[in-house]
């Protein structure tokens, strides 16, 4: 029912193949190294490339007897803000039904019920500009869910706690509908009839590091006394205590909405807070990485690249791991560095790899980083643990 064979010509002359083949309900576990063109295939198959994208498609595309198209198609994006465009969470979940045909009122009943189903009614009247990007990309599922597509194409559940991935790999497995999953976390295909992987990318990490200046920790530069912060006029954390000094890493964990991303954007001064003391300049790393990427060339975005293959490339080229790659190499030229779910997005190699290698240069710098995550495995790698 789905057949993608042929190549892909980005607007900046790099060329990924493209084989792939999927019978209807089949359940389809994408995997690959990054930079591979996974992301690239779930474009195609709902029309992204080459019609929003540009580029050339070479090759054969049939999507159902026709080309890529969203109507068949249901992309789940890896930035799920970019993908929300109502005010409160049920008219998120009902637009796309009344887009294809359905009374509003008869949309509403339907969504309401999703959200349900996904233990999610709680948030059903909430304005989504207000949710955390978890909980948005929990509501973009929804909408998949609640459609009648005949596919989900999901790119990366990296921002959904690690339980609430269960939970929503767990429904879409008993969907009757087509799934194709792209992630990196490997032990999330169980249940799949195929693991297919692409072939291509992959990154060799190599960071250049200025000459220690000693491991020992020092001066205190993140200090909380009884927080608060703030989003809006909402209070988000109340009453959080830590000490953050030179040398020293820091993992920020808890469920979707506790406020990991809301303190990191308080310390950078973002959001409105009290009871917080900074002793330094501060470089962050989104969620989005994209946003902080400002140069025209890799290299001129980070002083600790050193001969990636990706340096003469501009930063919007690259594919969402390796944007995130640069992002945070670009946020540790700062005293204080904070890196918002830094792993997303990238195969399991790269991702500790680059995690180890940013603590290693905050402790021999004398710099500290704070790192928001759903990553079950980086909290065991920093120095100190906070659940939100």
């Amino acid at each position: 029912m789905i057949v993608v064979k042929g190549e892909y010509t980005y607007p900046n002359g790099r060329t990924v193949k493209l084989e792939f083949e999927m019978n209807d309900r089949e359940k389809v576990f994408l995997t690959g190294k990054t930079g591979s063109g996974k992301s690239t295939l779930l474009r195609v198959l709902n029309g992204l490339i080459p019609e929003v994208y540009g580029g050339k498609l070479r090759g054969t595309v049939s999507i159902y007897g026709s080309t890529g198209n969203n109507r068949d198609v249901f992309l789940i994006t890896q930035y799920p803000e970019e993908q929300i465009l109502c005010e409160t969470v049920v008219e998120e979940v009902a637009f796309p039904l009344v887009q294809r045909g359905l009374e509003w009122k008869e949309a509403v009943e339907i969504a309401f019920n999703t959200l349900k189903k996904l233990e999610l009614e709680e948030i059903a009247e909430k304005k989504t500009f207000e949710l955390s990007d978890g909980q948005k990309q929990a509501v973009i599922v929804c909408e998949a869910l609640a459609c009648d597509c005949k596919c989900i194409a999901i790119d990366e559940l990296a921002h959904l706690h690690p339980d609430l991935v269960k939970n929503v790999v767990s429904y879409l497995l008993k969907d009757k509908r087509a799934i194709v999953l792209s992630e990196h976390r490997k032990e999330l295909s169980e249940g799949f009839d195929r693991i297919v992987k692409v072939a291509g990318g992959g990154i060799e990490l190599r960071i250049r590091k200025n000459r220690s200046s000693g491991k020992e920790v020092g001066k205190p530069l993140v200090i909380a006394k009884n927080a608060v912060v703030y989003r809006g006029n909402r209070k988000i954390i109340d009453k959080l205590s830590f000490t953050l000094r030179e040398g020293e890493s820091l993992a920020v964990v808890g469920k979707n909405g506790a406020g990991k991303t809301s303190l990191l954007r308080a310390i950078a001064g973002f959001e409105k807070c009290e009871g917080i003391e900074i002793n330094g300049k501060v470089g962050m790393a989104f969620q989005y990485p994209g946003y902080g990427l400002s140069s025209f060339r890799v290299a001129d975005e980070t002083q600790y690249i050193e001969g990636l293959t990706l340096s003469e490339r501009h930063p919007h080229s690259l594919s969402g791991g390796e944007k995130r790659l640069v992002a945070v190499l670009k946020a540790l030229k700062y005293k204080i560095v904070l890196l918002d779910e830094p792993s997303a997005g990238m195969d399991e190699e790269l991702r500790y790899s680059l995690v180890k290698n940013v603590i290693e240069i905050c402790r021999e710098e004398k710099k500290a980083v704070i790192i928001a995550t759903h990553d079950e495995k980086i909290p065991e790698m920093c120095d100190k643990v906070i659940e939100l």
